[in-house]
């Protein structure tokens, strides 16, 4: 392969690869978006359960749940550092 073919190939590649990364970039902010959208809707409505004069609950639930919550935005936060997420539940 001549140095011009190489060049060009290589900047083919580049332009492959700058490409790609946009496209990955974009399917990010549209899933993340969505995915963000249903997690603060999701604890708006467990916002909800607070209304005692609907529900009767204990502090010890209302403790479980949040520190549920708590551990999986540790996770969430970890993930995003590169670190490994838990799987902790409920």
């Amino acid at each position: 392969m001549a140095k011009n073919e190489t060049a060009n190939a290589s900047v083919d590649t580049a332009d492959k690869a700058a490409a790609r990364a946009a496209e990955k970039s974009e399917r990010f902010r549209s899933v993340a978006g969505r995915r963000t959208g249903e997690a603060l809707e999701s604890i708006d409505s467990l916002i909800g359960c607070t209304n005692k004069s609907n529900y009767a609950w204990t502090d010890d639930q209302a403790a479980k749940i949040v520190k549920a919550l708590r551990e999986k935005i540790g996770d969430l936060e970890s993930a995003f550092k590169g670190g490994k997420a838990s799987g902790s539940t409920l």
